[in-house]
Formats: structure tokens, sequence, C-alpha cells
């Protein structure tokens, strides 16, 4: 592997002692920001449909957006 992705790994390794597994530790600048985020990506999502595959880098958040949306 490259240093640069070593750096990388060294770095999220650091965020997450220091924050935790959550917004803060994957660098987002806040929660709110990140919301709007998933607010807009929701738009996008159609309506009818009963599952969602939360599939990325990151903490299932979009999910925990969606359920609470729905409620």
């Amino acid at each position: 592997m490259s240093d640069k992705y070593h750096q990388i790994i060294l770095h999220y390794k650091n965020s997450f002692q220091q924050f935790g597994f959550n917004s803060k530790g994957l660098n987002w600048k806040n929660l709110k920001l990140n919301n709007r985020r998933f607010e807009i990506a929701s738009e996008y999502l159609d309506k009818n449909i009963s599952s969602i595959l939360d599939f990325g880098c990151g903490t299932s958040l979009f999910y925990d957006y969606l359920k609470k949306k729905k409620n």
C-alpha cells in the first residue's frame, strides 16, 4: 500500500479515537450540515420503497436520519 493510503488510515484511526465513531470522527463539519445533505439525498428516493441499503463510508447515519424522518 502507498504511504498516502497509510496516512489516510492513520488520520481516521486517530479521529475515531479522539471523537468516536460519529459525524465528528468522520471529520464532517457538523451534524446539521450532514443532515442537510441527507435531506437533499432523500428527495431522490422513491417514496413507496420499503427498504434501502445505506452503503458507503460512514456510520449509517443516513439510515438513522430516514428512521427519524419517517416518524
